[in-house]
């Protein structure tokens, strides 16, 4: 029944089999070992990939807080500016203003303070009647004359203030005249 080489040839293949076997067994192993170091390959690179990206948003978030700080400095630095400004605009007006107290000041200085009793004595001194030179407006220059109206607003100047004398001139003489009646008035 059983042929020699029958034996051996089913011998083989079961050492082929039981060889077939155990290098699956190894390569299953292997696998899982290949699939370990893949996995954890993988978990490094996500890991990597996460620190990157930390990186890159604190990269980001200090290029803004540097931004954001320049801005600031920048800011703080034009309202320096406008303020330095405002000062000297304002030290220059202080400076006009004392400059005009002080000519107030010897201007008042200047003037005799005297009284004179003799002109204090008199019973009364009528004021000086108005002067038609000094309501005349001022003359046109020049190169005025040539500006489109300006003789026209001249001429309604010149109008105008010729109302204004004879207004003023009225008011003199009412003035006199009640003076006139006061002082008449007193000596009787």
């Amino acid at each position: 029944m059983l042929n020699p080489k029958t034996p051996s040839i089913g011998q083989r293949k079961i050492v082929r089999n039981q060889a077939t076997k155990m290098s699956r067994r190894r390569s299953y192993v292997s696998t899982l070992v290949a699939r370990q170091r893949a996995s954890a390959q993988a978990a490094r690179a996500q890991y990597r990939q996460q620190m990157q990206a930390i990186r890159e948003t604190e990269r980001i978030q200090r290029q803004q807080d540097r931004a954001r700080t320049v801005g600031e400095k920048e800011r703080l630095r034009l309202f320096h500016e406008e303020q330095e400004a405002e000062v000297e605009a304002q030290n220059r007006d202080l400076g006009e203003s004392v400059n005009r107290i002080e000519s107030i000041l010897t201007e008042a200085l200047g003037r005799n303070h005297r009284l004179d009793f003799e002109e204090l004595k008199s019973p009364w001194k009528a004021a000086p009647a108005p002067r038609p030179q000094d309501y005349l407006p001022k003359p046109l220059g020049f190169f005025a004359r040539f500006l489109p109206g300006a003789k026209e607003r001249h001429h309604i100047a010149l109008r105008e203030s010729r109302a204004r004398f004879d207004a003023d001139v009225m008011k003199h003489a009412e003035s006199v005249r009640k003076a006139k009646e006061t002082i008449s008035r007193q000596h009787h």
